[in-house]
């Protein structure tokens, strides 16, 4: 509305000083008033041939709605390599994945965030799952399908939903000392899984 009301002004302003400058005294009034619909006609179509449609999630969305991972699925999973996934993984004990952290408690839920999507598709997958020393996988897409305007930013609207945040992990079964843990995402098929991003490493003590 705002954009009509300065489109209308500026136009008005602008034509009658084009018809007092060409025009003489006699058609002065025919033209202000001219004027004044063509300026209105200016500022009620040039918004609206110039406004940008909004983002397309859609396929985002419905995506993320559907995702399921049984438990059957998970142990049946199996490392592929290449792939066209991306994404990225930080861990920490609060639960935010602005503080990463590298170092917990023996018995302790570590939290895991960060994002995951297809770059050839520019949509989310069917899963994510965390890959620790490349043997336990833990299952993160309950936790998967937070907006993530910033990878969104820069992939498109279609990538706005790839993030999870605070998928627990029990250290419960791990061992003391340094582990490597990396988010992974989940084919089509549910039958294998995509690494994806920079491992990150943790210890246990």
């Amino acid at each position: 509305m705002l954009i009509i009301f300065v489109s209308v002004v500026v136009g008005f302003f602008v034509l009658r000083f084009l018809g007092r400058r060409f025009f003489n005294q006699k058609y002065r009034a025919d033209v202000v008033a001219a004027a004044i619909v063509a300026a209105f006609l200016i500022g009620l179509v040039w918004p609206l041939s110039h406004r940008g449609g909004a983002p397309d999630t859609s396929a985002s969305a419905v995506k993320c709605s559907e995702l399921n991972l049984t438990q059957a699925d998970i142990s049946q999973l199996k490392p592929l390599a290449g792939g066209t996934d991306i994404g990225s993984l930080d861990v920490t004990t609060l639960g935010d994945f602005k503080y990463s952290l590298d170092k917990f408690r023996k018995g302790s839920t570590i939290y895991a965030s960060g994002w995951v999507g297809d770059s050839a598709t520019k949509t989310p997958i069917r899963g994510v799952v965390l890959v620790i020393d490349s043997k336990t996988i833990v299952n993160a897409t309950s936790s998967y399908g937070v907006a993530r305007p910033d990878v969104a930013k820069v992939f498109g609207p279609t990538m706005l939903y790839v993030g999870f945040l605070n998928a627990p992990i029990s250290t419960a079964g791990l061992a003391k000392g340094r582990h490597v843990i990396q988010a992974a995402g989940v084919t089509d098929d549910a039958k294998g899984y995509y690494l994806v991003g920079v491992p990150h490493v943790i210890t246990l003590y």
